[in-house]
């Protein structure tokens, strides 16, 4: 799901940065361990229960309304050593009900119908195809001509790393997967809608993905396309063929946006506050 975290502003004041009540987390990010999920979830049941609504409603980021402002805000604080940036992307990674992974042929196509049809309501779509309503947006984004598809050129590249740099008030010379880890390590969300716009001719899913490439931090539906290991001898004597090998299960933390995988929240860089319908 991940997020891709649109315009959020990751500064010492910003309320996705703290806990839930407003307090700054001093704790260092990491891997959530099985109670923090389990109390996520239990955090979401409750909520979802009080105001009524699905789960769905509230981990679709297209439908959220102004009466759910807030929501993750109230959800984190039964987790008060983490940030409200982690607690919702982890929230949507655990939770998101809709279909992941790569779009076929067919499922774009119904895209296209669907938005010729209906416009660009993704709520609406979203339940036509059971893709989420930010993944149903994002991929036809992805197919307009509007932006360039295909191959980055090294310019282009640079261009990213630039403006990623710029957003994260890196040294303009730091290591690009040095800053992927400080960015998976610390929940920072990185907008990638505003890096879009300033790209200009590439999607704000295109610019995610190569952010993905640059520095391997893969969501859980990518995690087909990481290399796998090399032959050999591993700890523990056993010997790795290509032909079984498996990639390795990340536990990603997903920026509020973003799908986390492309179909959540973009994370990595992903996750963030939830985006305004579009």
């Amino acid at each position: 799901m991940a997020d891709y975290g649109d315009g959020v502003d990751n500064g010492p004041d910003n309320k996705w940065s703290k806990n839930g009540f407003g307090e700054p987390v001093t704790r260092p990010g990491g891997k959530f361990s099985k109670e923090e999920t389990e109390t996520v979830r239990r955090a979401v049941e409750d909520y979802c229960s009080t105001k009524k609504i699905t789960t769905a409603r509230l981990c679709s980021e297209c439908d959220h309304k102004s009466e759910l402002k807030g929501a993750w805000m109230e959800i984190a604080k039964a987790l008060p050593h983490r940030t409200v940036q982690s607690v919702y992307r982890h929230g949507l990674r655990q939770l998101h009900p809709f279909k992941r992974g790569p779009w076929t042929e067919d499922e774009c196509q119904q895209l296209v119908n669907y938005v010729s049809r209906m416009g660009k309501k993704w709520s609406a779509i979203q339940g036509k195809l059971h893709r989420s309503a930010d993944s149903c947006r994002d991929k036809h984004r992805e197919m307009s001509s509007d932006y360039v598809k295909g191959r980055w050129k090294e310019g282009e590249t640079e261009k990213l790393k630039r403006l990623i740099r710029e957003h994260l008030r890196a040294d303009p010379a730091a290591d690009i997967k040095d800053l992927g880890k400080m960015v998976e390590a610390e929940g920072i969300a990185i907008p990638w809608s505003a890096i879009s716009k300033r790209m200009g001719k590439r999607s704000r899913l295109s610019c995610f993905k190569k952010w993905q490439k640059m520095t391997g931090l893969f969501s859980p539906s990518d995690v087909h396309k990481m290399p796998l290991p090399p032959p050999g001898p591993v700890p523990g004597g056993d010997v790795v063929h290509l032909a079984t090998a498996t990639a390795p299960t990340m536990d990603l933390k997903p920026a509020p946006g973003t799908e986390v995988s492309p179909d959540t929240a973009l994370t990595a860089g992903a996750a963030a506050a939830p985006a305004a319908q579009q």
